[in-house]
């Protein structure tokens, strides 16, 4: 509830910036992961930047992709966003699976051609180049949202965002 009630002060892009850097940040940091990872010391970090990046940013370009949409209107329009999200979604996982399971091969590759590699080594290896992939994705969003709506005015919100 702390980005809805900033919104009409703060505008979208704000929010959209700081979830975006935050999301990033987490990604770079998730690919840094090892053999030797653990969950509080190498996971638990950069999945609480995810999480309060996703939240931030999700709120802010909901409201955005709303603002101005007609009353008849914003049902259709909240469908639309959900079914592209869902979609983009589901494009991003293929890519980012497709791309575990190439640098699996390769890493299990070079372990079959004499390059000393556990089993650990080996799943690291994939797990660090699927999230080297997530970063790209990460990046363009932060870059798109620097280049969202230049101006500092607080986006109009066509329904006044009511929170209890």
């Amino acid at each position: 509830q702390l980005v809805p009630r900033r919104l009409p002060r703060l505008g979208t892009r704000t929010p959209l910036i700081v979830g975006a850097a935050l999301i990033t940040g987490g990604m770079v940091w998730l690919t840094r992961l090892s053999p030797t990872s653990t969950y509080v010391a190498d996971l638990l970090g950069p999945l609480l930047l995810f999480g309060v990046g996703a939240g931030t940013s999700f709120v802010a370009l909901t409201m955005a992709s709303l603002a101005g949409v007609r009353a008849e209107d914003s049902g259709a329009a909240s469908g639309v966003l959900q079914a592209a999200g869902q979609v983009g979604g589901t494009l991003g996982l293929a890519i980012l699976v497709t791309v575990f399971g190439t640098a699996l091969r390769a890493a299990e590759q070079q372990a079959g051609g004499g390059v000393p590699l556990g089993p650990r080594e080996i799943l690291a290896r994939a797990i660090a180049g699927a999230f080297a992939v997530g970063v790209v994705f990460a990046v363009a969003t932060l870059l798109a949202a620097l280049g969202a709506g230049r101006g500092d005015a607080p986006a109009p919100l066509a329904h006044p965002v009511e929170v209890a």
